[in-house]
This record gives C-alpha cells, sequence and structure tokens, in this order.
C-alpha cells in the first residue's frame, strides 16, 4: 500500500507519518509513505510519473493551497484512489463528499485515531476485493487471481483469452470452450468494458482518445481496433462514458 502525505506543517506530517508506521507494522501490511510539505510539489508529479502510483492520498485542509482543491486536481487524473482529510473543523465536511472523499480525520492526530479510520477502510478494501476479483487457469494451468481494475483490455487469439494488465505479463488462458464474450468470467457491462471488435474487450477507464482510422488509442501507446460495423455504436457509448465521467 502506497501512501502520499501532504501538510505543509512539519510535525504535523511527521507526527502521521509516526502513527501510518506503527499501525502498519502491526497489522504486518507491507507499505511505504511519502511525505510532501509543498502541495505543488505532490500536483507536479503527476507530470512525471503514473497517476495511479498512491494507493491513498491524506491532505491537510489548511496549507498554501486548500486541501479541498487539491483532491479536485487530484481527481482530475486519478478517480481510483482514496482521499482522506486531515482537518481542524468538521465544517468542510459537504466539501470533502464533492471529490469523493472516503474520510477526514480531526487534530491533533493519533494512534487512536488512525486505526478508526484505517480499520474501517481495510474492513471495506476487503469487502471491495471479493467482489472485484476472479480467478482464471492459465495456460500452465495454474489458478490466477485477476483485480478487474487493472485490466486494460482482454483480446482473444487463437481460441484463448489474453489478459492485458497494468502490472506485470499477461495471463494467457487455457482454449475457450465457448464463444470469447461469453467466456469472459465478470459482468463487464457493469465495469466499464466496451466490446469494440469480436476480439477486443477495453477498458474504458484505459481510453485515451478515438481515432478516425476506426481504433482506440490507449493511455499505454496501444492502439486498439474498432470494428466498422460497431464504430458508431462504440463512439457513443464512448462519448456516454466521458460525459458520465464529467459529471
Amino acid at each position: 500500500m502506497k501512501i502520499a502525505i501532504c501538510d505543509d506543517t512539519p510535525q504535523d506530517l511527521e507526527n502521521l507519518k509516526n502513527a501510518l508506521v506503527e499501525y502498519f507494522k502491526e497489522k504486518e501490511i507491507p507499505f511505504s509513505i511519502e511525505g510532501f510539505n509543498d502541495c505543488r510539489v505532490l500536483l507536479n508529479r503527476f507530470k512525471v510519473v503514473e497517476t495511479n502510483e498512491y494507493d491513498i492520498f491524506i491532505l491537510d485542509v489548511m496549507m498554501q493551497k486548500n486541501g479541498v482543491d487539491v483532491a479536485k486536481e487530484i481527481r482530475k487524473y486519478n478517480d481510483s484512489s482514496t482521499i482522506i482529510f486531515e482537518t481542524s473543523s468538521e465544517e468542510f465536511a459537504i466539501d470533502a463528499f464533492k471529490v469523493q472523499a472516503f474520510d477526514y480525520i480531526l487534530k491533533p492526530i493519533n494512534k487512536d485515531k488512525i486505526k478508526e479510520c484505517f480499520d474501517k477502510l481495510l474492513d471495506l478494501k476487503k469487502e471491495s476485493l471479493k467482489k472485484h476479483v476472479f480467478t482464471i487457469k492459465s495456460m500452465d494451468h495454474a489458478q490466477e487471481t485477476v483485480d478487474i481494475k487493472n485490466i486494460i483490455y482482454i483480446e482473444s487469439s487463437d481460441r484463448r483469452m489474453i489478459i492485458h494488465l497494468t502490472k506485470g505479463e499477461p495471463i494467457v488462458t487455457t482454449s475457450l470452450r465457448s464463444k470469447f464474450l461469453e467466456s469472459i468470467p465478470f459482468d463487464y457491462d457493469n465495469y466499464n468494458f466496451i466490446n469494440c471488435h469480436s476480439s477486443f474487450l477495453v477498458n474504458l477507464n484505459s481510453i485515451k482518445s478515438i481515432r478516425n482510422d476506426s481504433s482506440f488509442e490507449l493511455k499505454n501507446g496501444e492502439v486498439i481496433p474498432i470494428s466498422k460495423r460497431l464504430f458508431q455504436d462504440v463512439k457513443n457509448k464512448y462519448i456516454e462514458y466521458l460525459l458520465g465521467e464529467k459529471k
């Protein structure tokens, strides 16, 4: 679990780090923590690193730039990571909901407050993990556990499925016993995947743009074909997805 903390008060930043280190060591959960005392430095990282680098952002509300405004900037690039606020007042809580914040921790920070917040977060993540993963048998007959959120796209080739992931090598499955889409082991319509071609199922969140040559350009630079027969319908669904994301 990778955590970014942004607080321009050095002592508060250090206290929070220490409380988190103690918590995660007690839980025996692998973690890393990176502290920022300038929100501009944190935001500038989005220009040079993968935007989903951090699993959790903890932001002080009162900084050079309001912490809620920092969260809004983060959400422009990253809609999946957890955001938690530090604050001396509960008055900002309504604004926190606008950026899909998970929770807020009242200052001064102590290990009891950290435990309460992160116990709740980990319980939700465990429950969420049960819903968003599936197991599938790979070509070498090993059982692979796949997190749906980490799938970029799935393709069909030589009667096998190839699952392309944000991290790690693609998973090649055993031979398919049914049609490609019937073999997908999850309800892809409910996870923002689109069938753009007889051999491709693409995660809409992984798409950078739709091209005039009937293809998708993905955020990782790959190009996925769109069937000419499906192009207009696929384009409409992609636009609907973008409009929904921007609401």
